[in-house]
């Protein structure tokens, strides 16, 4: 998982979820510049999250049937 991992916490198995706190934390560790956006995958969230220019959307899928399907240029303006 790429976020526990700007964390330094490569020691989480599994598919336990970030906690919004971590993801603001590493967002600010791992801030994005000269870029518009950037969609991650591969770090479970419970609902699509943004923060700054981030986005987090792998909801799971694979295992609870709940997709996160958004319209880019609407997410990135909202």
């Amino acid at each position: 998982n790429a976020i526990f991992r700007v964390l330094g916490q490569d020691n989480i198995k599994g598919d336990r979820k970030c906690t919004r706190q971590e993801l603001m934390v590493a967002q600010e560790i791992a801030h994005v510049e000269h870029i518009d956006h950037v969609f991650h995958g591969h770090t479970i969230v419970g609902e699509p999250l943004r923060l700054a220019n981030c986005s987090w959307i792998d909801t799971k899928s694979y295992a609870t049937d709940k997709v996160a399907l958004i319209n880019i240029q609407e997410w990135i303006n909202s």
